[in-house]
């Protein structure tokens, strides 16, 4: 679950990088295209030599006035006045001009700036670089989840196989182990983790929650009995059990613990041994 809400996570910014990525593609398109509409107009060569001219119409015009400004020191003062007029307004138009075709040039070099200067492209390339990234970083998770996946769908069939092969044999073999104590209808049933969860008796059916602690813990020592008769006889420790258990059942469970120490070693720890003095043949031992 963990890989797969990080993996949700990747997914995420990937589709964010590819809708930045398309923005970013669609905004340098426009720019593109804005780009080649003007240098379809006025090629920037040609502004280049527009410009070039006029800065010498420029220079011309000013070489007049110094003309006409000396013609008028030597002494023609109406002609020189007039012409000097007319050098000035000619210069006014030439300086007109040439403004119109500066902010003609600062606007075609706001847009160049724009369209390359801001770096789209670069942050085009870094949004593919992020892409390629982070689908290799889903690919990875993704066959991290999906084996993930699989041994947790191995355990689990392996799980639910073992349980279903020792289910029916343990219930079984703690009905068969309890019947001296409860009764020829005893029985119970097993949760999915093999534990007692309920026990069948005289009719009723009792959760094991329901039980008095001393039947809990008769219960439980039936169920470590089968247990280690089906794992193969192994040998049982009991440490002070059967502590909430009546003289009566006492009484009838020791036939059950010998018969149980027929096939397995069974060992007893307690500080009260009277309450197993119904066991027949038990070996006892002092450790004082």
């Amino acid at each position: 679950e963990e890989l797969a809400r990080r993996v949700q996570r990747i997914e995420d910014r990937r589709s964010d990088a590819h809708q930045r990525l398309e923005l970013a593609e669609r905004d340098r398109l426009d720019l593109g295209d804005r780009l080649a509409e003007a240098r379809g107009t006025v090629a920037d060569e040609e502004l280049d030599e527009r410009l070039e001219a006029r800065r010498d119409e420029v220079r011309e015009l000013e070489a007049q006035v110094r003309e006409a400004a000396a013609r008028l020191a030597e002494g023609h003062p109406e002609e020189t006045e007039a012409e000097a007029a007319r050098q000035r307004d000619a210069l006014d138009a030439a300086e007109r001009s040439l403004r119109e075709r500066r902010d003609a040039l600062m606007q075609l070099t706001g847009r160049l700036a724009e369209a390359g200067q801001e770096g789209l492209f670069e942050r085009w390339q870094e949004a593919r670089r992020t892409v390629v990234r982070d689908e290799r970083d889903v690919a990875r998770r993704t066959r991290r989840a999906e084996a993930a996946k699989r041994l947790f769908t191995a355990l689990r069939d392996e799980r639910e196989a073992a349980r279903s092969h020792y289910a029916a044999p343990l219930a079984s073999s703690i009905a068969m182990l309890g019947r001296p104590l409860f009764g020829d209808d005893f029985a119970v049933e097993l949760d999915d983790d093999l534990r007692i969860e309920r026990r069948i008796q005289g009719g009723r059916n009792l959760a094991e929650s329901q039980l008095s602690a001393g039947a809990r813990e008769q219960l439980g020592l039936l169920a470590r009995l089968a247990a280690a008769r089906i794992a193969g006889d192994v040998p049982l420790w009991l440490d002070d059990a059967l502590g909430h258990t009546d003289p009566v059942r006492l009484a009838a469970l020791g036939p059950v613990l010998a018969s149980a120490g027929e096939t397995s070693q069974v060992i007893v720890l307690t500080c009260s041994p009277e309450r197993f003095d119904a066991v027949p043949d038990a070996r006892r031992v002092s450790l004082r």
